[in-house]
């Protein structure tokens, strides 16, 4: 696999805080594996032990999700080009919800283990993903709000209008439209 997808999470993690090139080298050297998932593929599920590596995302879409006691699904987050997958996960011993590949999905697993030592002892790195986490967890209260406080229309046209923002943020947007590959039941379970 070529370094440019690594490139590409130490320019995400640029953004997050300062990194020098002594801090960036590291993280494009991780040992890490492209893999293709297909649509509908776990690549993580709840109550399981996480993978030994945590996946970026290089193309596709994927979504996190929990169950309810009685079966049902409740979409939390959607994961698009340059996210995280299971940042959540990288230091916990059991998953507490699924990653699910929505798309075909094309990630680079990156080494767990390795990814943990970085983040201990680079700090401008462990900064980084900590500022990523929290921005995630911060999307996450959004999607709380949504489903909480907000009539259908609001809930359909905030996911809208935060995935085509999440896109022009990552590069991945560059029209006023764009394909969003979910059906009915899944834009139910992403807003409640």
């Amino acid at each position: 696999m070529s370094k440019s997808s690594l490139e590409i999470f130490a320019k995400r993690l640029s953004q997050r805080a300062m990194l020098t090139d002594e801090d960036k080298a590291p993280i494009i050297a991780l040992p890490h594996v492209r893999r293709v998932l297909n649509p509908h593929a776990y690549h993580v599920r709840e109550g399981e032990m996480p993978r030994p590596c945590c996946g970026l995302v290089l193309s596709g879409l994927a979504f996190r999700h929990k169950l309810a006691a009685d079966g049902r699904r409740q979409i939390v987050s959607i994961q698009l080009t340059g996210d995280l997958l299971d940042l959540q996960h990288l230091f916990l011993a059991v998953a507490d919800h699924s990653v699910q590949a929505l798309t075909e999905l094309v990630v680079a697993d990156i080494d767990r283990d390795a990814l943990q030592e970085i983040a201990l002892t680079r700090p401008a790195v462990g900064r980084a993903l900590w500022v990523d986490g929290l921005i995630d967890a911060s999307i996450s209260r959004e999607w709380v709000l949504n489903v909480g406080r907000r009539n259908g229309r609001a809930r359909i046209a905030h996911i809208l209008c935060e995935i085509a923002v999440r896109m022009r943020a990552a590069g991945i947007l560059n029209s006023p439209s764009f394909r969003l590959p979910m059906t009915q039941e899944q834009l139910g379970d992403a807003t409640g």
